[in-house]
């Protein structure tokens, strides 16, 4: 079987599950070793600024380790407000963390111990995407547009934009500046506030 949610921690460590199990490796991925530990929820991962690993169970508990993923403990369970995914992206330096569970957008700032719906005034129920400029502005890209708030997660404000392409399935970006910048169904869109955007692409198309 093949490795499956990777994840690379800030140390270099690779954790990865093969077979419902969990694995582990020191060496840049040369060898992995089991960690014992049963795992076959879809795990997604993220690391605290104290350095802890958190590892959410799609159905299941929420673990932690504090040895590098040497070694895990329960943090929640699912009755506790567990399970979901971990948004792809670092905590904020005050250790604020999201996840999306049950087609909401969840967030955190006691390091996963309670959670709180973070997805008022936004219409999506997923987000494929969550990027920050700073510890208040995060930019949300999910299937029905670009999202933006300025209160940490708190308050959603759908953005403009005047794409004719319908379901946003590509990738996008933002700039220190507060631009944004989208690719899908191989055309670049650019806004440099984040409100209208313009078809960038060059006219020979996007050279892959």
């Amino acid at each position: 079987p093949l490795f499956l949610n990777i994840f690379i921690a800030p140390t270099g460590t690779i954790l990865c599950t093969k077979a419902d199990t969990l694995f582990r490796s020191a060496d840049g991925g040369m060898s992995f070793q089991s960690t014992g530990l049963y795992n076959n929820n879809m795990p997604s991962f993220t690391v605290l600024p104290s350095n802890r690993i958190l590892m959410q169970h799609y159905y299941g508990i929420l673990q932690y380790s504090d040895d590098d993923g040497i070694s895990w403990d329960t943090l929640a369970t699912p009755q506790e407000g567990s399970g979901g995914t971990f948004q792809p992206l670092r905590p904020l330096t005050d250790g604020t963390i999201f996840k999306n569970s049950r087609n909401a957008l969840l967030r955190s700032v006691d390091g996963g111990l309670t959670w709180q719906f973070s997805g008022i005034g936004m219409r999506a129920n997923t987000t494929q995407q969550i990027i920050f400029t700073t510890d208040s502005i995060y930019y949300a890209y999910t299937p029905i547009g670009v999202w933006k708030t300025n209160s940490a997660g708190q308050n959603w404000t759908q953005l403009n934009q005047n794409t004719s392409v319908g379901f946003y399935g590509g990738y996008f970006n933002i700039t220190t500046t507060g631009g944004v910048a989208i690719h899908q169904d191989n055309h670049l869109f650019w806004s440099s506030d984040g409100g209208t955007f313009t078809d960038v692409t060059p006219p020979n198309g996007l050279d892959y």
